[in-house]
């Protein structure tokens, strides 16, 4: 873990709602790993706000800068939609435990729901450096939410994809491809990742669960310290309550007591 000053390389709008950061910090580029997250501190002239606010690694560059995928959401992110160019910003990660695949999987099921496809797409690329056979399954309102279309081809991943309103892709969502897509290659070795709303995730864990494959999944709670310590970020599993910010972001599905 490292607490860097990251230098604003680029800051680009991708979607009405959503922005892509590209940021300088060679540490914390160098240690991160998919599912990790990376806890920012942005303050207005009056301090506010005050705490910190975790965003999952979007992609690592190069050994030196890394990107983040974020939503306009609240003040810090509003914040974040002004930075320019060469500013700094205060930044500690990568923080908590990511994605865990297997690798004797014969394919591996990404499961994006909306904003969900920010750490996502960091397995992703991971996997297909390793030659892995990846299906990205995208979804998201509109034709025009729809995230990294462009980002996904240039690493040779073509999404499967599906719209609320059927703009693109089929009409329906993100479950509906991964129930689809595990009937038919019922017989292959499949591993599923997924991140996105909490809905969407306990959906996500009752279709592998019925399918006997393996599902990690990202929980998106509310982090305050980032490390453990406030215990705002519980969430129930099997073996009692575990912290988000530490123990995961990312859990077996199995082990989650889903509400």
């Amino acid at each position: 873990m490292y607490q860097e000053k990251a230098t604003v390389l680029e800051n680009k709008k991708i979607t009405s709602q959503c922005y892509m950061l590209q940021l300088r910090a060679k540490n914390i580029a160098r240690e991160a790993q998919p599912g990790q997250f990376l806890h920012i501190r942005i303050s207005n002239k009056n301090q506010k706000p005050f705490l910190r606010r975790p965003f999952a690694v979007h992609n690592t560059e190069n050994k030196n800068e890394f990107s983040l995928l974020y939503k306009m959401r609240g003040e810090t992110t509003k914040l974040m939609r002004e930075l320019k160019k060469g500013d700094k910003i205060d930044v500690i990660g990568p923080l908590g435990s990511g994605f865990n695949p297997s690798h004797e999987a014969q394919k591996y099921v990404l499961v994006a729901g909306g904003i969900g496809l920010a750490p996502l797409f960091f397995l992703a690329k991971k996997l297909a450096d390793d030659k892995k056979e990846v299906i990205f399954v995208c979804g998201a309102g509109t034709k025009n939410e729809l995230l990294c279309a462009k980002e996904l081809s240039q690493i040779k991943i073509k999404p499967v994809l599906a719209t609320d309103d059927g703009s693109r892709g089929i009409k329906g969502s993100v479950n509906d491809l991964l129930n689809n897509y595990l009937t038919k290659n019922r017989k292959d070795k499949i591993e599923v990742f997924a991140a996105g709303p909490g809905m969407m995730l306990k959906e996500a864990a009752r279709i592998c669960k019925k399918a006997g494959v393996r599902l990690e999944v990202s929980m998106d709670e509310i982090m305050a310290c980032g490390v453990g310590v406030c215990l705002g970020c519980a969430v129930k599993t099997k073996n009692g309550y575990k912290l988000a910010c530490k123990d995961g972001p990312v859990f077996k599905a199995e082990d989650i007591v889903w509400a």
